[in-house]
């Protein structure tokens, strides 16, 4: 018994047709929300170290810069530059770490693209022993350039 070239072109046609469906979406989607749920709780249980200067006013914006609010252990950066907050108009609470913008009524949380206002300027510049810390920076905190932060809003 011979194949034929068409009867072999229609087996390989269903074989890649049934080869290419899932086997059980609903399972699939389950256990990526599962996977998506237990990082959110995961999220939560880290607290996040925020670096800030003890400061009466908001100086003013030099700069402005965009980027996505992220960790790097546990420290909060935009973009690859330590977050200094240098007002008292941006303040945080943990579990879960949602920033709040006092003056503006923004909330922003990791992961969320924002729009901060200040200036940057090297790492080693946080070495003076002058800088009255709200918040020092944490021995876990590795960073070259740091952004320092007088305002703070999500985009």
């Amino acid at each position: 018994m011979e194949i034929s070239l068409k009867q072999y072109l229609v087996l390989l046609f269903i074989f890649f047709i049934t080869a290419c469906q899932p086997q059980n979406p609903q399972n699939s989607q389950n256990s990526e929300l599962e996977d998506s749920h237990a990082s959110d709780q995961q999220e939560m249980m880290k607290e996040v170290y925020v670096t800030a200067i003890e400061v009466d006013s908001n100086i003013g914006n030099a700069a402005a810069s965009r980027g996505i609010l992220n960790l790097k252990n546990n420290c909060l950066f935009i973009d690859d530059m330590l977050i200094v907050i240098q007002t008292p108009y941006l303040t945080w609470k943990q579990n879960p770490f949602v920033m709040h913008n006092e003056f503006s009524k923004d909330e922003m949380r990791v992961g969320d693209m924002v729009e901060v206002g200040g200036s940057s300027t090297e790492g080693s510049s946080l070495d003076s022993e002058d800088i009255k810390w709200r918040s020092s920076p944490n021995a876990a905190c590795e960073y070259q350039r740091v952004w320092l932060a007088n305002n703070m809003n999500s985009l």
